[in-house]
């Protein structure tokens, strides 16, 4: 059965064709203002069932954010086990704290992707719809063919 169609946005322009870019450019924005103004109130509107662990994982996105360095890397990497502490079943916290261990500074262990590929594995099974803001560096399928050669002691 097909979902209902909702309108975010609807307008018309009534403009001399010259140009094409202009106009274009005009539409883009008033486009991407009106969804902007969408994904804000449904954010908002969205309940939090555990805000420390929200608190967490910006705070390890901002640190993410920072230079890669081992001491940078270790805090980005705590803050998302404190996220995932707080609230285990968080597919953003599992996602984000595979991908940080996957490309931990200095190069992952392999106890690190065996983690990150669990976790991956939950958050997919969690929500399948993750998969498109999944590092592509984490294999979910097991070990790759470069993690198991780099990693020999690596289980399949």
């Amino acid at each position: 059965m097909p979902r209902p169609t909702h309108i975010l946005w609807a307008e018309r322009f009534d403009r001399n064709v010259e140009d094409l870019f202009a106009l274009q450019n005009e539409i883009t924005s008033r486009i991407a203002i009106k969804l902007n103004f969408e994904l804000i109130d449904a954010e908002v509107a969205r309940p939090i069932e555990h805000p420390d662990a929200l608190d967490y994982i910006l705070r390890g996105r901002a640190a993410y954010a920072k230079p890669r360095t081992r001491d940078n890397w270790a805090e980005v990497i705590a803050l998302f086990e404190r996220a995932l502490a707080l609230d285990p079943g968080s597919v953003d916290a599992q996602s984000r704290l595979a991908a940080a261990l996957s490309a931990r500074v200095g190069g992952p262990t392999s106890d690190d992707l065996l983690r990150a590929e669990g976790l991956i594995g939950q958050a997919l099974a969690a929500s399948p719809a993750t998969h498109s803001r999944i590092s592509p560096k984490v294999s979910y399928c097991g070990p790759s063919t470069e993690t198991r050669r780099r990693y020999p002691n690596t289980r399949s």
